[in-house]
């Protein structure tokens, strides 16, 4: 849908160039009857030549009605224009909203698949831990490991259950669509000082 859109603006904005080409060059004919009906009021025998006058009169009407119409076209046009440009951004919207909904549904499919495994693995770590009770330090992990997998878990359920919800409105335009992760900052090396003499 987007790639016909983005040609039916095309279409329109080439034919936005051509009516404003057009016009310019109306506007010049109109600029040039006008002089020519000046110049014949200014020199000729206004009494003589009166067929001359309105025939150079209806040039300059005939040409000031095309510059009224190119204009005309030119504004109806631009509203397309307006129209066509507003639909594909929100087509562009749209189909930016479906990819990033996607993506933080397939990214939360792998934090909870991974989750399970994580919390296994945990408990056995600190169940190790545990029989070595008689170290201070070893005694210590375990109670921090214990600690940070009941944060976890809380945190899960929560944060989870939130980021489900957010794929929705993300979708459906009610969320905002994440940012993009930041790139680190590059390492910066500091020269070394040359040497004094």
């Amino acid at each position: 849908m987007t790639e016909k859109l983005e040609a039916e603006l095309a279409s329109l904005r080439a034919r936005a160039e051509t009516l404003s080409s057009r016009h310019a060059a109306a506007e010049a004919a109109f600029a040039d009857a006008d002089a020519r009906l000046q110049q014949h009021l200014l020199e000729a025998d206004l009494d003589a030549d009166e067929k001359v006058r309105a025939k150079l009169e209806a040039a300059v009407a005939a040409c000031a009605l095309t510059v009224t119409n190119f204009a005309k076209a030119i504004t109806a046009q631009q509203a397309k224009i307006d129209a066509a440009e507003q639909q594909l951004a929100a087509e562009r919207t749209q189909a930016e909203r479906k990819a990033a909904s996607a993506k933080l549904a397939a990214d939360l499919d792998a934090v909870e698949k991974a989750l399970p495994a994580f919390l296994d693995a945990a408990r056995r770590f600190t169940g190790s831990l545990e029989e070595l009770h008689h170290n201070f330090e070893a005694t210590q992990m375990a109670t921090f490991v214990a600690n940070m997998m009941a944060q976890v878990e809380t945190a899960s359920a929560f944060a989870l259950a939130e980021l489900r919800g957010a794929v929705r409105g993300i979708a459906d335009g009610s969320a905002p669509i994440p940012p993009k992760k930041p790139l680190p900052a590059p390492i910066v090396v500091a020269e070394p000082a040359p040497p004094r003499p």
